[in-house]
């Protein structure tokens, strides 16, 4: 088993915010994030390879995901101007 360690704490704390949307969009699936920890987003991804499957568990801080590398501009919204959740999402089921 071959287990790979990641951290945004290899750069300065200014940069760690954009790697880790850079690294997600990478390894997971692009989207919009959003945090109250942007000045120094301390977080790590430890990925698995158990032959043809693998395994990730992630830490981080407050954060808030939406569709978005997906998400078209002027789709619906929250009345705090958030994305709503779209077509797929559990939410309010």
């Amino acid at each position: 088993m071959l287990v790979t360690d990641f951290t945004t704490e290899i750069v300065p704390a200014p940069e760690r915010f954009a790697l880790w949307g850079e690294v997600a969009a990478q390894s997971h699936v692009p989207n919009r994030q959003s945090s109250d920890n942007r000045d120094d987003f301390r977080a790590g991804i430890r990925v698995m390879d158990l032959g043809p499957l693998q395994a990730s568990a992630l830490a981080y801080p407050h954060l808030e995901i939406a569709p978005g590398g997906l998400a078209e501009p002027g789709g619906r919204r929250n009345d705090d101007g958030r994305p709503r959740a779209g077509r797929g999402s559990r939410r309010g089921r």
